[in-house]
């Protein structure tokens, strides 16, 4: 449980926080809910029942010739995306990690990604979301995330969306 991901948003003001709830089973997330209260979206999935954006069933978009990144509002602030900018559509900085993996699980944008460590429970929910909207989430070293073992800090970042989308970044950051 993450009651308030995006503190920093939820203090300023920002309605990009979210409360974020998942249920880990031999190390693999089954069951996620986001919820941002700013903005009433809830998402939600369970294992082998899909990905829902306020009751409506959602998939991760196909890759786009160029696409949508969420990233880190932080990261961009401090120049992180500068070399990956002409590679993108459009780079999103939006605050919550949770609220930017169910944006991109209901087809809002193509990817997300970050360049930076994130916890674990930053990211499980969001991660079961994703796996059931046709996506999927790895570590910048092409690791799936294995929860609730006694490393919790998923080093050194993370990217998550379409397959195709997911594959095609990773070449991007890891050249």
């Amino acid at each position: 449980v993450d009651p308030i991901d995006g503190t920093k948003e939820f203090i300023e003001g920002v309605p990009q926080f979210s409360i974020s709830i998942a249920l880990v089973h031999l190390g693999e997330p089954i069951i996620g809910v986001i919820y941002n209260p700013s903005t009433n979206e809830l998402f939600s999935a369970s294992k082998n029942m899909g990905s829902f954006y306020n009751d409506e069933r959602v998939k991760c978009l196909d890759q786009n010739k160029e696409s949508i990144a969420l990233v880190s509002r932080s990261e961009v602030k401090m120049g992180l995306w500068d070399e990956y900018k002409n590679n993108f559509k459009d780079l999103r900085p939006i605050g919550s990690v949770a609220y930017k993996l169910g944006l991109t699980a209901s087809g809002q944008a193509d990817i997300f990604a970050s360049l930076r460590p994130k916890n674990e429970w930053d990211i499980c929910a969001g991660n079961c979301i994703i796996n059931e909207a046709g996506g999927k989430l790895i570590d910048l070293q092409g690791n799936q995330r294995i929860y609730n073992a006694k490393k919790t800090l998923i080093e050194p970042g993370l990217i998550a969306g379409n397959n195709d989308a997911v594959d095609k970044v990773f070449s991007l950051i890891n050249s």
